[in-house]
């Protein structure tokens, strides 16, 4: 993910793909990082998708280190960016496959909104329950959505057996 050189043709490509895989899905999903003096680094700062001095090895490393995982984000708020966002859902199984189709494929005003719901779904849920989320740094957030889910569902009794277990 995160790829300066991939298009919105080939991330529906991926989205259509995806939707014919067998569920449930899980994949780690990560950003490009660039290393120092790789052919690739070298082209992203030659195209300026990358700053000369962002470049450097101490950042280069900091930023592989740290920023390894894909994390929905808000912005830059382009179609590509959308379209990401909603590839990282189908790979958490966060969002049907009809929804997916309508949003991505149609072209009507539904399917715009649709496509925007799916984007702050995915940005909202990948701030919460994404690597380096909330429910990762706290897991009391984590649990608590948990019997959130079950009391929702009106499954008391496996929320009581979770709860005895912990």
């Amino acid at each position: 993910m995160d790829n300066p050189y991939e298009t919105e043709a080939s991330l529906k490509n991926t989205i259509k793909f995806l939707l014919q895989l067998p569920k449930p899905l899980l994949f780690n999903l990560h950003s490009l990082q660039y290393f120092p003096n790789y052919p690739l680094t070298k082209k992203a700062i030659k195209d300026k998708y990358i700053q000369p001095e962002s470049a450097s090895v101490e950042r280069l490393i900091k930023r592989t280190t740290k920023n390894w995982r894909f994390v929905p984000s808000l912005l830059p708020y382009t179609k590509k960016q959308i379209l990401q966002n909603i590839i990282w859902l189908i790979t958490c199984n966060y969002t049907k496959n009809r929804a997916v189709e309508y949003a991505v494929f149609s072209n009507s005003f539904g399917s715009n909104l649709c496509l925007n719901y799916l984007n702050i779904k995915s940005v909202i849920l990948g701030k919460i329950l994404g690597i380096g989320g909330i429910a990762w740094r706290h897991t009391w957030v984590l649990y608590f959505l948990i019997g959130v889910k079950y009391i929702l569902k009106g499954d008391l009794k496996t929320l009581c057996l979770k709860i005895k277990r912990q």
